[in-house]
């Protein structure tokens, strides 16, 4: 479990790193990553890598300006919100539920093509897991692409993501929200509602 952070002004690859080292280590499984604030994040702000297996959820994160760049000496990597590369092609029953987060401003025009935008998840990923669920996420862009270039689609279905900022919602997302979610002041950090916003009481109830 990793909750209740608040990781700010970072230089880091990624905020919150979730993964094995792969032929050296062992499958990781059942991660809960939640309640937690990402602000102004050089790389990634949440990533859930390779060899994750099981049931994992993200849920309940504020992720404000990740993924800003520029690169490191040492080589590129991602710029993204949530990135999601979790399974392994010799494990069954992996399922990932990405839900009721708030991503603003996620990306770097300077990244590689296909490496930058609030969302990711990887087509190699959507081949090993059972499930790939993305519903109640609010994603205000502020340039960058909701969904990076390289990312697969989750399943369509009853999802009720808010895209805003970077033209029309997924295709894969039947019952988008497509307006301005009415954060009451960006400027000052401030990403409650304000009344009248389509986001309130909009929301799929999820059991997971």
């Amino acid at each position: 479990e990793v909750a209740w952070n608040y990781i700010h002004e970072c230089s880091s690859n990624r905020a919150i790193n979730v993964y094995s080292e792969q032929q050296y280590s062992a499958y990781i499984e059942g991660h809960r990553i939640h309640d937690n604030v990402i602000l102004n994040q050089k790389g990634d702000g949440i990533l859930l890598g390779y060899y994750v297996t099981g049931i994992n959820s993200i849920y309940n994160n504020l992720v404000i300006r990740a993924g800003l760049g520029p690169e490191w000496v040492t080589g590129s990597s991602y710029h993204t919100g949530i990135r999601i590369f979790a399974g392994h092609e010799l494990v069954t029953g992996t399922m990932v539920y990405c839900y009721n987060n708030t991503l603003y401003g996620c990306g770097w025009n300077g990244a590689q093509t296909g490496e930058s935008g609030h969302f990711l998840v990887s087509t190699e990923t959507l081949i090993h897991l059972n499930l790939m669920s993305f519903s109640n996420n609010i994603v205000r862009s502020t340039g960058e692409p909701y969904v990076a270039g390289e990312s697969g689609n989750p399943q369509t279905a009853d999802l009720r993501n808010c895209w805003f900022g970077a033209g029309p919602a997924p295709a894969w997302d039947n019952t988008a929200i497509n307006t301005d979610p009415m954060f009451i002041n960006t400027i000052a950090n401030n990403y409650q509602l304000q009344n009248g916003s389509p986001c309130i009481n909009t929301g799929r109830n999820l059991s997971t």
